[in-house]
């Protein structure tokens, strides 16, 4: 059984661009496992995927190459905008239960945290090309991102004990963030408020 799920995540497409497989309106014909397989698939694309712009944007950096660094910044930004959206309105709050509400306000704040990094990412490099220091600025910022994909990766092990209901409500709302599109900087602002 493992190694079909890992066949299947290696299969599936790019969860960042592409909404879910099966329509909104016959996910609840599933049963919950199939639910569940279903949304750790597309979640673990996700954080794989963001991990590994993460790491091409480090080495892009290293290297020198501003051009490859902003392109894999842009994709960051979608990747969290859309991410963050469905998080906010369906993770976070099927997990107050098991979690509580303090470290519902800390995860939150986290996603605060990553829009300044990106934010600060951004700044440098939208300036002259700075050097040393520069580069480790940027990889600090980075690590300090790897590992809040680490940690939102971490809640799928919360995640599966959720009920049918719950896991739905997330796909949706996943769904919904993946065809609105918006950006880190769009969701703060437009959504957030």
């Amino acid at each position: 059984m493992q190694d079909a799920w890992v066949e299947q995540m290696e299969q599936t497409l790019n969860p960042m661009s592409v909404p879910m497989d099966n329509p909104i309106g016959t996910i609840e014909s599933k049963d919950r496992q199939a639910i569940l397989a279903a949304l750790l698939v597309h979640l673990w694309h996700g954080y794989r995927k963001m991990r590994d712009c993460l790491t091409e944007l480090e080495d892009a950096m290293l290297q020198g190459n501003r051009e490859q660094a902003r392109s894999l910044l842009l994709q960051i930004k979608r990747f969290c905008g859309t991410s963050f959206r469905y998080e906010e309105d369906a993770v976070l709050p099927a997990l107050d239960h098991h979690i509580g509400s303090e470290q519902l306000r800390e995860l939150t704040a986290a996603h605060d945290l990553v829009i300044r990094h990106v934010r600060r990412l951004e700044g440098l490099l939208s300036t002259s090309p700075g050097g040393e220091e520069q580069i480790e600025q940027g990889r600090m910022l980075i690590h300090a991102l790897l590992m809040q994909v680490a940690c939102t990766a971490g809640l799928t092990l919360l995640i599966e004990t959720l009920p049918q209901d719950a896991l739905i409500r997330i796909l949706q709302a996943r769904e919904r963030a993946l065809v609105e599109g918006k950006d880190l900087y769009e969701w703060d602002k437009d959504i957030r408020g």
